[in-house]
């Protein structure tokens, strides 16, 4: 006797994990997580090739000032390993002329989430425009929690997913309203700094987004 269409094993008295009501070939629980369905299907798997990837669901879009000498540094989870070829932010209201911001990555302590060492330093753009502002870079990131890193010598206004939800979870700061997805610095403006410290937290000045250029 043979399973489903979708499942062709040999089906015996009692799979691996015990449970003879629910077998359907010598290794069900196997077999169940292998099946895409409503119990197995993770939504960050089917990320579009091509498109930008800011790392956290959303509540709505805002905007807000990212203010200069700050280093802006905002959870990014990658929920499976992808590569991507750019970097960038959507300014929507330009810095002054000839004014920058560096954009980067950062390493993360998968327990605390703290950031550690810099992975990417992706070099400087120019804020003094509207519009997505993207740099080129070739990246690989396996699954689990990373950081973004904006760095400016200028102030402009990002485009600001909020978020709907941060391993930092909530705190008293703001009523519960929003969860703290974000943690910043006041900075001369500089490269990237590793493992910085005395770090406070807020919801998010803006969105570093990142293209995907393939699922690996």
């Amino acid at each position: 006797m043979t399973g489903p269409i979708f499942n062709p094993r040999e089906v015996v008295s009692v799979p691996v994990d015990g449970d003879t009501q629910k077998a359907i070939s010598s290794d069900w629980a196997f077999d169940h997580a292998a099946d895409l369905d409503a119990h197995t299907l993770d939504i960050g798997q089917t990320t579009k090739v091509g498109s930008y990837y800011c790392g956290l669901p959303s509540i709505g879009a805002n905007t807000r000032n990212a203010d200069a000498n700050y280093l802006f540094m905002k959870f990014l989870w990658i929920p499976r390993t992808m590569t991507f070829d750019r970097i960038g932010v959507e300014i929507t209201t330009a810095a002054g002329v000839g004014e920058l911001a560096r954009l980067g990555l950062y390493n993360v302590n998968q327990t605390t989430f703290a950031p550690g060492t810099v992975l990417l330093d992706a070099g400087t753009i120019a804020i003094d425009a509207t519009g997505l502002i993207a740099a080129t870079i070739n990246q690989q990131l396996t699954k689990g929690w990373w950081a973004t890193a904006y760095f400016a010598n200028g102030t402009a206004a990002l485009r600001l997913n909020m978020p709907a939800w941060s391993p930092y979870g909530y705190t008293t700061t703001y009523k519960l309203l929003t969860p703290i997805s974000e943690l910043y610095k006041s900075l001369a403006y500089a490269a990237l700094p590793d493992t910085p410290t005395g770090l406070s937290e807020d919801y998010g000045h803006g969105d570093v987004v990142l293209r995907v250029s393939s699922l690996d």
